[in-house]
């Protein structure tokens, strides 16, 4: 497989449950291949820390299983 096919730049991912886990080593990995990308997490510190680790990044306190937590997303 090619790493070229691998490329996301231009771009965007969101990750819900991006703060912790197998959520934040997917983000740090979609930041790395160049995707603008946008984590949420129900935790501010866990969402601090992630933003702080992953360069270029943007998040928001969100809960996924909360409809108008979703809603607000596209806000």
């Amino acid at each position: 497989m090619s790493f070229d096919r691998l490329a996301l730049e231009g771009k965007i991912a969101l990750v819900t449950g991006g703060t912790d886990g197998i959520g934040r080593a997917t983000a740090a990995l979609m930041a790395l291949r160049g995707a603008q990308l946008l984590i949420t997490g129900r935790d501010p510190k866990r969402l601090g820390n992630a933003l702080e680790e992953i360069s270029g990044a943007r998040g928001c306190v969100s809960d996924a299983s909360v409809t108008q937590d979703i809603e607000n997303l596209g806000a």
